[in-house]
């Protein structure tokens, strides 16, 4: 079983005695087991579940066009390096320990898992309806309004940009394939890991205020508390196991905001079927909301022009990973029907770099504890060479699973640029900038709401105005 499966099972598992525990407080609220069917068919919690296999099918779709998408939009990792520079590399070393690895790695992906899921169940069991329809709607619309930012600003996860750096998230046998199939290793910004606590954080909060309580005395603290605590934790975490920079972090509590706000403001009209009517009848009005939303889809669609023309333009394909002396690292290529055409460059001018195919379930013989053991891979396969300013064009016939390409640096004691093209032979342009509409138009309806409330003297906290 994968990781996935396995945590999940857990998180099953215990869901009742997580729910008993955070609901202490709260005891009035529970809701009792043979009124739990009358509630899910009352507040319609079957459109919820019908929502999470929504999103994962979006995501699915999202991942999908990710990679065929990079033969036009690249990278922008070396912009975002020197920003920051072996910042997050010192980090990691300062802080390396065996069982901090294994703990964290089992937190980043249980934890994070247990959040999306049981915050939904949690607060439907403490019958706070409202809710438990801002967190799934959190979940939903996050990965939403991150599409822009992942398809159009690839960044390298810092593990492989940082020479030297290690992979404790990703080079692991445990966990490997299954990062490879649900990571494309170039969406770090923004940090999902911070955007949709922070997101959390920001639902309980306006809910709380808005019914005039204070945030500690409120019944269902302790849960809100172990999102803040988990938040901080993940924070750590990204940046310990080789995964995020540090402006990922920001960002991603600038998406949770803007998703936490969203919700905020548009909830009202979701359990109100009258509100819902004048408000999609307002969407084709010439308010100045209208306008907002507009000009903020219009200025997102010119800056995600001027990023794939500002790519495009590049004279060479930039680097997609950084090696260091003895440094071995892996790029991923995806289940595809036709012909893959893989261009692996060299941008070194006096060394070689090593290089192997494999799929990726076999490939987690050779990862343990953040390194790929290359000394196995040389021993029990057939590898080849790049040399030095040389680009190196393959193709691959239909494959079924996912493959990587595995390079090593034997020999520079000098940091070796590399990069690896795959072409899977579609334009799939225009159906990424479709998806990311939702994304432009939730940003500026959060804009346009924002302003409007300040205009009437209002506070920015307030969940509905007066109809337009």
């Amino acid at each position: 079983m994968d990781p996935w499966t396995i945590m999940m099972g857990v998180i099953l598992v215990f869901t009742p005695f997580v729910c008993l525990w955070f609901s202490k407080d709260a005891t009035s609220q529970r809701v009792q087991v043979k009124d739990m069917r009358h509630l899910f068919i009352k507040n319609k919690y079957y459109l919820h579940v019908f929502g999470y296999f929504l999103i994962i099918y979006w995501k699915r779709i999202t991942d999908s066009i990710n990679e065929p998408l990079k033969v036009i939009t690249n990278n922008w990792t070396a912009y975002v390096y020197q920003i920051e520079g072996d910042f997050v590399y010192f980090f990691q070393k300062y802080f390396s320990n065996q069982i901090l690895t294994d703990v964290l790695n089992f937190h980043y992906l249980f934890i994070y898992l247990f959040i999306i899921y049981v915050t939904t169940v949690f607060y439907a069991y403490v019958n706070e309806r409202d809710l438990c329809d801002k967190v799934t709607m959190n979940y939903l619309l996050i990965y939403a309004l991150a599409v822009p930012y992942y398809l159009f600003f690839n960044v390298e996860v810092t593990s492989s940009w940082i020479p030297h750096m290690d992979a404790l998230l990703y080079h692991d046998n445990l966990y490997s394939t299954f990062y490879v199939e649900h990571d494309p290793l170039d969406n770090a910004i923004p940090s999902l890991h911070i955007a949709i606590p922070f997101g959390i954080l920001m639902i309980n909060y306006l809910h709380v205020r808005e019914r005039g309580i204070q945030m500690k005395s409120w019944k269902l603290y302790r849960y809100h508390r172990f999102i803040i605590i988990n938040t901080g934790l993940f924070i750590f975490s990204i940046l310990y196991l080789g995964i995020h920079w540090l402006i990922d972090i920001p960002l991603g509590a600038f998406i949770g905001g803007i998703g936490g706000l969203f919700i905020h403001y548009s909830h009202p009209y979701v359990r109100n079927p009258s509100m819902m009517k004048n408000a999609m009848a307002s969407l084709f009005s010439k308010s100045k909301n209208r306008f907002i939303e507009l000009s903020t889809i219009l200025g997102m669609s010119l800056m995600v022009y001027l990023a794939v023309d500002i790519q495009s333009e590049q004279a060479e394909q930039p680097p997609t990973l950084r090696l260091g002396l003895e440094d071995t690292l892996f790029e991923i290529v995806q289940p595809h029907d036709g012909l893959v055409n893989i261009q692996l460059s060299n941008y070194d001018s006096n060394y070689q770099v090593s290089y192997v195919i494999m799929s990726a379930i076999e490939s987690e013989a050779y990862m343990n504890n953040g390194v790929i053991n290359w000394s196995a891979i040389s021993e029990s396969h057939v590898f080849d060479m790049i040399e030095p300013n040389t680009t190196v064009s393959l193709q691959l016939e239909k494959i079924d699973e996912y493959h990587v390409v595995i390079f090593h640096n034997p020999e520079s004691p000098q940091t070796i640029d590399v990069g690896a093209k795959f072409d899977y032979g579609a334009d799939k342009l225009w159906l990424a900038f479709l998806m990311s509409i939702p994304s432009m138009w939730m940003t500026g309806f959060v804009f346009s709401q924002f302003l409007q409330r300040r205009k009437e003297g209002q506070s920015w906290q307030k969940a509905s105005l007066e109809q337009e």
